[in-house]
């Protein structure tokens, strides 16, 4: 009798186990089946922080749509410091709101190392309407972020905007210089709070009004790395030359001058820059 009950357990323990005598494995087989199985995951958008100082005429409905377009480009992560561009002083300090997130869809499982052909026909099959799912995904991850970056930027607007029309402040060599000098502070500032901006940092100056474009003024320090970016510049391409390369030997990473006929490259100028690094504007996919 105990022979007897022995091989019966024995028998429970060798089929609990998927173990055959045609050394199939169907436990062990479904263990590895169930690793292999896709995780749902979330697609959230995000960015490597950056940061702007913008030299902006608030009274000027020029500069404030340049100011607007930018902001409309912006993404998760950026950091926005507004100055008067008459008298350099502080406007306000924003940052971008954080990226949004929604599920996204389950892929189809991955193919074993030595698929058959009829597991690859499968896979093929299940791809498509995933790709096409999640590209679907993807348009309403960034839909969601221009409404909520919309918003945002409605509000930095507001406080930019004078409450009354005023007289048009154009700005002058020692309000440029202070603005510069104070957009490098606040730069500075973000990198002593162990922000890593490496290069993605831009100063836009919105127009030059009555400094004389003949004669650039000095660079600031705390400009290292960072992109100027000058919008509306009226020299000619000798005094454009002048003032790149006083920047440049500044300390500026890289002095960009638009004409007015090229500032609505502006937006596309700061994106560039501040996309650098690590990147992942569609959105990424992670469990």
């Amino acid at each position: 009798m105990r022979r007897r009950t022995a091989a019966v357990l024995l028998a429970v323990l060798v089929a609990a186990a998927g173990i055959t005598g045609c050394g199939h494995k169907p436990l062990f087989t479904a263990l590895l089946a169930a690793e292999r199985k896709p995780k749902p995951c979330t697609l959230r958008i995000q960015a490597p922080p950056s940061a702007v100082a913008i030299l902006v005429h608030h009274d000027s409905a020029t500069s404030r749509a340049e100011l607007r377009a930018l902001l409309l480009t912006a993404e998760p992560n950026e950091h926005f410091f507004l100055f008067k561009a008459a008298t350099g002083k502080l406007v306000g300090s924003f940052t971008t709101p954080p990226g949004p997130a929604l599920p996204g869809p389950i892929p189809p499982p991955p193919l074993p190392s030595d698929p058959t052909q009829v597991q690859v026909d499968s896979y093929r099959q299940a791809a498509g309407p995933y790709d096409k799912a999640l590209t679907l995904a993807h348009a309403r991850l960034h839909l969601r972020w221009l409404s909520r970056l919309a918003i945002w930027a409605s509000h930095v607007m507001n406080e930019v905007t004078p409450g009354r029309p005023g007289p048009y402040m154009e700005s002058e060599v020692p309000g440029l210089v202070r603005g510069l000098t104070a957009s490098g502070a606040s730069i500075t500032s973000l990198n002593i709070q162990g922000i890593h901006l490496g290069p993605r940092i831009v100063v836009a100056v919105l127009g030059l009004n009555k400094v004389p474009t003949s004669s650039p003024p000095r660079l600031p320090s705390g400009m290292q790395e960072a992109t100027i970016v000058v919008a509306g510049f009226t020299g000619n391409s000798s005094q454009e030359v002048t003032w790149q390369s006083v920047w440049t030997r500044g300390g500026a990473r890289r002095a960009v001058l638009l004409t007015p006929s090229t500032d609505d490259e502006l937006p596309a100028v700061v994106a560039s820059v501040l996309s650098q690094g690590d990147h992942h504007r569609g959105g990424t996919c992670a469990a």
